[in-house]
């Protein structure tokens, strides 16, 4: 079996340029969550997911409700981060974008979702890529970044 054991959810922080974007410009820094997934045996998956308070708050809510949740039962883990999420957030009219009901839910879902795949593909040794379906490309011959950054 690989049920989850352990999550553990760490925040960090790091210098980042301050970036002009369609909010402004951010904070010289860059806030994250990572997310620590534990299954059966001792393997670990990885996830990462913005790091403001909202989102920290609503992922240690999720947390310890997966504990014991097969790690790719992504309904049940669904529903358990939709009732920690419910639990958590208020709808405020000054609410962002980031941290709207409507929008805290998939993200808190992602950051979980990607670790609980990282898990399974390192416990049965398959890329995650194959456990959705496939490679598409060996490389990709182009890569850009979303926001501008001002002229130094």
């Amino acid at each position: 079996m690989a049920r989850i054991e352990h999550v553990t959810v760490t925040p960090v922080a790091f210098r980042d340029p301050p970036l002009l974007n369609a909010m402004g410009v951010h904070e010289p820094w860059c806030q994250r969550n990572i997310v620590e997934l534990r299954i059966e045996g001792g393997t670990v998956g990885l996830g990462e997911t913005y790091g403001d308070e909202a989102i920290l708050r609503c992922l240690r809510n999720a947390a310890p409700r997966l504990v014991g949740l097969h790690v790719l039962d992504l309904n049940g883990l669904g529903a358990r981060v939709r009732d920690a999420v419910a639990e958590i957030a208020i709808e405020d009219p000054e609410s962002s974008a980031r941290t709207s009901k409507a929008t805290l839910t998939p993200r808190i879902f992602g950051a979980f979702e990607v670790a609980c795949w990282d898990a399974f593909g390192r416990h049965t040794n398959t890329p995650v890529c194959d456990l959705l379906g496939g490679r598409v490309r060996e490389r990709i011959p182009f890569a850009a970044y979303l926001f501008y950054k001002f002229e130094r």
